[in-house]
């Protein structure tokens, strides 16, 4: 387009952007003497004249000091422009393009004001359709939404049903589906939550490598939490998540709705900030039994993993102890000292040794019957050095052979619930045991049903329930909900009479029955109740599962219950909580936090802080403590942070490093790693690569691997249509729902035969 030095009355002083729906100037309005923003576009056809002019009408409907006024449109030269109030501030994007994420009460606080805007244009009849950054100007501190080119009116709509208008990073899953009867004012809520993603990280929640790519992830793929790259409060990640779910009836209703949701978490967390300074250090206080936390206020925590010193270690003034069959003299003061010296290595909060806490409580045992079970908690996790771990392993045996009732238990249970060894060892030990407490039937029937033996499992829970064991009744109860159908039938009582008779797993079970609605109707209110009720009894299952119902705060009491009760899973939970405070210190204890639930079998805390580090990519240093930490944990065996590893590899450019990470686990069939080996391949130079991505492709779909079918329609969408629809169909079946509008979407473009629609995916 050739640029003019005069438009109709408007005198063009300067262009301000540029975009594929034209270009804006700064101009000078001769007839009022005043300065404005003209957007100019070819003329075209009748259908451009007709969206602009709708973008006239939407736009000219509008009176709000968060959206931008227009003044005028017009058709000169052959073009047609859109004059609207000058904005001097930059965009959103260029904020974040020169700052970087902002400051999470900022972003907050400017969503909450755009809302404003948004609801007022909702209020008019006038969907937007393509809220984003670079659509929003600052004028001082005021945000003011413009640009509605691709906006509706009341029922009105320019765009045919599967034609996709807007930009593809911040649209709604069912405006990237191209299904407009779908989508309505919650489209822009998902829009304005993408926004506030883009404000807290820098980056939207989807920006794959092309547009087919990242409309694809839109529909398909659940965002990352804004966590994973910054650390955030809790609550505003929430918000967030909730704005970008997939299924419109789980957003926000309204933009007044999330205004009036950021609104309250800002004074909340004023409040909150108000409370803990008033009431001061505080005290953290754990039981030697069961664990029980008992917590005041939102700094307990910190006091127990940063302000408290670590426990006296005794290593400094003995070697360690050996692991030989013949440990040395003991007694019994050096017993106890050693003892503690193994409460402290494991479970210390400052100095996570399990290697030196085995050796100690192994040295410890013959006086110290006590440190038997410690023993067997560390050999059932098996986070230690692998000669030690046999050595201790084989103490342990023997100890429970020569009839020592505390080793007889820790063996059993270790057994039962480490990794590796033979079933027969484990049912041999644990038989023993049921002859005193047939409890340990449950941890044998919990290890067939790990190993995928259902038929097994039941059989063994249904043995302990015959002996008499309460807690059998509930396991076998819970076993049978699982099964559904008619099973439900049996599984009810046997729970119920558990939550009758008082026992802790059966009030939890029971609610858990009553919130699911399993056998019985859903109550969630009632379920939630009972789960409480159970934890107050000391269900540490509870504990966790209250914490997360009551949404996973780094100082909520049952989910530190948990965790002071050795549940991995709480100890995770608290670390996410923890880093999304997004303060140094909050960092400090996440990673704590994470360390101990990695030495008790649970790594995720840990990958999910490498990868944050990663992906941040604030300093170099943190990408490459990000990238050690994953390496580490693959060298140890996690598969999940192998997988992790190769993509973050692949992001960061590093090819064909990431190809030779991901190629082992290919290689031993991971479904996952060969999709992303085989999508990597795909953008080989090499023919022969080429032809081995789409090879693993398709053997990762023959594993009913859903997500390689949709790469590889993506593949294929625009050479060979009708491949690319079988795909999508393939993908469907095995649980992507994304993949139906995808594949209706191309036979109705392509005119392609219908298939048969499942009732749901499989």
């Amino acid at each position: 387009m050739v640029e003019v030095p005069r438009f109709g009355p408007y005198l063009l002083e300067a262009e301000l952007g540029r975009g594929a729906m034209g270009v804006v100037y700064r101009a000078v309005d001769t007839r009022a003497g005043r300065r404005v923003a003209l957007k100019v576009v070819p003329a075209g056809g009748p259908e451009p004249l007709a969206r602009f002019a709708a973008e006239a009408e939407a736009a000219a409907r509008l009176r709000h000091k968060n959206v931008v006024a227009v003044h005028d449109f017009l058709r000169a030269q052959g073009q047609l422009g859109l004059v609207s109030e000058l904005v001097e501030g930059p965009s959103l994007g260029q904020v974040l393009a020169r700052g970087g994420p902002l400051e999470a009460g900022r972003a907050a606080d400017l969503i909450a004001r755009l809302c404003e805007g948004v609801a007022h244009a909702h209020a008019a009849g006038v969907l937007h359709r393509d809220i984003k950054p670079d659509n929003v100007l600052l004028e001082g501190q005021e945000p003011r939404l413009t640009d509605f080119g691709v906006a509706r009116l009341g029922a009105g709509v320019l765009t045919q049903t599967g034609q996709v208008l807007g930009t593809p990073s911040y649209m709604s899953p069912e405006q990237a589906s191209g299904e407009r009867g779908l989508v309505d004012v919650r489209a822009d809520v998902y829009a304005l939550g993408a926004t506030l993603y883009a404000l807290l990280t820098g980056r939207p929640p989807f920006a794959e490598g092309s547009v087919l790519s990242t409309l694809s992830a839109v529909i398909c793929r659940p965002p990352l939490p804004p966590s994973t790259y910054v650390a955030l409060p809790a609550e505003l990640e929430a918000i967030t998540l909730r704005c970008l779910a997939k299924d419109p009836e789980e957003r926000y209703p309204s933009a007044s709705a999330l205004r009036d949701a950021l609104e309250a978490w800002r004074l909340d967390g004023s409040a909150q900030e108000l409370t803990r300074r008033r009431r001061g250090t505080l005290r953290f206080v754990v039981g030697a039994g069961l664990g029980v936390v008992v917590v005041g206020g939102g700094l307990a925590l910190a006091l127990v993993l940063s302000g408290s010193p670590a426990p006296p270690s005794v290593s400094s003034e003995l070697e360690r102890p050996s692991l030989g069959a013949e440990p040395p003299r003991l007694s019994p003061a050096r017993a106890a000292e050693l003892y503690a010296e193994g409460e402290a290595r494991w479970r210390g909060d400052a100095r996570l040794d399990p290697d030196a806490a085995l050796a100690a409580y192994l040295a410890a045992a013959p006086l110290e019957p006590r440190a038997w079970a410690c023993v067997g908690e560390i050999v059932a996790v098996g986070r230690c050095d692998p000669a030690a771990l046999a050595r201790a392993r084989a103490a342990l045996v023997a100890a429970a052979g020569k009839g020592d009732p505390r080793a007889l238990r820790a063996c059993a249970r270790a057994l039962a619930a480490a990794p590796g060894g033979e079933f027969a060892e484990a049912e041999e030990w644990c038989r023993r045991l049921a002859q005193l407490e047939p409890i340990a039937l449950v941890w044998l029937g919990e290890r067939a049903l790990r190993a995928g033996d259902r038929s097994r499992a039941e059989a063994l829970f249904r043995e302990a329930a015959e002996a008499g064991e309460a807690e059998a009744r509930v396991r076998l109860g819970r076993f049978l909900l699982d099964e559904r159908g008619d099973r439900v039938i049996e599984g009810v009582p046997l729970v119920q009479a558990e939550f009758e008779a008082g026992l802790p797993s059966g009030i939890y079970e029971w609610g858990e029955a009553n919130y699911g609605g399993w056998g019985v109707v859903a109550d969630k209110r009632l379920g939630q109740s009972l789960i409480e009720r159970a934890a107050q009894r000391g269900s540490l299952a509870a504990c966790y599962r209250l914490g997360i119902l009551e949404g996973a705060q780094a100082d909520s009491r049952w989910l530190l219950r948990s965790a002071a009760g050795e549940d991995p899973r709480a100890m995770v939970a608290l670390s996410r909580a923890l880093l999304a405070r997004g303060d140094e210190a909050s960092r400090v204890l996440a990673r704590r936090w994470a360390e101990r639930a990695e030495t008790r079998g649970d790594e995720s805390g840990l990958i999910a802080i490498a990868l944050a580090e990663v992906r941040g990519r604030q300093a170099p240093q943190d990408v490459a403590r990000g990238l050690k930490a994953l390496r580490r944990l693959a060298a140890r065996g996690s598969r999940t942070a192998s997988l992790r590893l190769g993509i973050e590899l692949a992001g960061l450019g590093h090819v064909e490093e990431a190809r030779a990470q991901l190629r082992p686990l290919a290689a031993e069939g991971l479904a996952a790693a060969m999709t992303e080996l085989g999508s990597s391949l795909l953008g080989s130079e090499r023919p022969a690569e080429r032809e081995e991505g789409l090879r693993l492709l398709e053997a990762a779909l023959a594993k009913n691997h859903g997500e390689a079918g949709m790469r590889l329609g993506a593949v294929y969408r625009e050479r060979d249509p009708a491949r690319a629809v079988g795909y999508y169909d393939r993908a469907f079946d095995l649980g992507v729902p994304a993949a139906d509008a995808l594949r209706r979407g191309l036979r109705a473009t392509h005119q392609l035969p219908e298939r048969p629609r499942p009732s749901s995916p499989r």
